[in-house]
């Protein structure tokens, strides 16, 4: 019973405190490139979550951020 209240305590601790994103795209304008990442919905300048970069449809760079800060 204590381990159900402590995974339900935990879930809802990091639904509450979780920040929210949203996806940005930026493909250029001959098509070769393609750079998605996700950004702070209260600060835009923030990039925080997951990164790639694709080149040709092919992935060159996949890495994370958080607070704008490279996990790599």
């Amino acid at each position: 019973m204590k381990i159900y209240l402590l995974i339900i305590i935990s879930a809802i601790h990091t639904f509450l405190f979780a920040q929210q994103t949203e996806k940005v795209t930026i493909e250029s304008e001959n098509g070769k490139q393609k750079e998605t990442y996700y950004v702070l919905k209260s600060n835009d300048s923030i990039r925080h979550g997951s990164y790639q970069l694709e080149v040709f449809k092919n992935l060159r760079v996949s890495g994370f951020y958080k607070n704008n800060q490279n996990q790599n």
